[in-house]
């Protein structure tokens, strides 16, 4: 009886600890898994809604070599020619205004074939401003304030 009594205690010993060393660790905070932030998530709904079906810019064989399936976005795009258009970049980093899937959502000069998307219904107001906001934020630093930066050093008057 001593034995049962000493092998039981021994057990719920044990599984204590172990519960007990598994509330001590603290959940991973250091940010090794990408964050998304609120416009990319809706950014990448409005092209799975409206874009990335396999007729389209989707599936195996996207329309224009330009799949806008949530794991391709926005790397795919980003300082990457036109296929339709070579002048312009998929996303503009140096003049996001005038990124051609912007061109291809607007329309207008510089655009080739149709405005897009063609087979789902036209994009909302609501969602051409969250896309054009979302490619203004892979603008790059203006060069200028790079400049500026420099010519507020202090010049060495060793001379």
């Amino acid at each position: 009886m001593r034995r049962y009594i000493l092998i039981s205690v021994l057990v719920l010993s044990f599984v204590a600890g172990v519960v007990l060393a598994g509330q001590d660790e603290e959940p991973d905070s250091t940010g090794t898994e990408p964050v998304e932030n609120e416009l990319d998530v809706r950014v990448r709904e409005i092209f799975g809604n409206s874009c990335a079906s396999s007729t389209c810019h989707g599936g195996d064989h996207p329309k224009m070599d330009l799949s806008l399936e949530a794991e391709d976005i926005p790397e795919n795009m980003i300082d990457v020619p036109s296929m339709q258009n070579s002048e312009y970049m998929l996303i503009d980093t140096n003049d996001p205004s005038s990124s051609y899937l912007l061109l291809k959502i607007i329309g207008g000069e510089g655009m080739k074939g149709k405005k897009m998307p063609i087979m789902t219904p036209p994009l909302s107001d609501e969602e051409v401003k969250a896309i054009m906001t979302w490619v203004r934020e892979f603008a790059s630093a203006p060069e200028e304030e790079e400049e500026e930066e420099d010519d507020d050093e202090e010049p060495d008057d060793d001379d």
